[in-house]
């Protein structure tokens, strides 16, 4: 969004974005998948609750692959191919 509104301005940026968020969810849904945007701010306390979740084994994520910062490139095709059954790690 940043690149649109700084490159048209906000009202033409905006209008951009919109066309081309539309554009990719009907081509997307008409596949069976959906995209959606958000901005998200950090907030501490939430980080905290998160923190205690996972500690407490509330929250556990799905790990399919981990892969080294080396193997960047492979890990990038892997989740490019949009087949995953869990999140791709890098560790460095």
């Amino acid at each position: 969004m940043m690149r649109e509104t700084d490159k048209y301005g906000v009202l033409l940026g905006l209008t951009s974005v919109a066309v081309k968020y539309f554009c990719r969810s009907f081509k997307s849904a008409l596949r069976g998948r959906w995209f959606s945007y958000a901005f998200f701010r950090p907030n501490q306390e939430c980080m905290l609750q998160l923190t205690k979740f996972a500690e407490e084994g509330m929250v556990v994520p799905i790990v399919e692959k981990v892969m080294s910062f080396e193997q960047l490139p492979a890990a990038y095709e892997k989740v490019s191919a949009l087949h995953g059954r869990g999140k791709t790690v890098l560790v460095w």
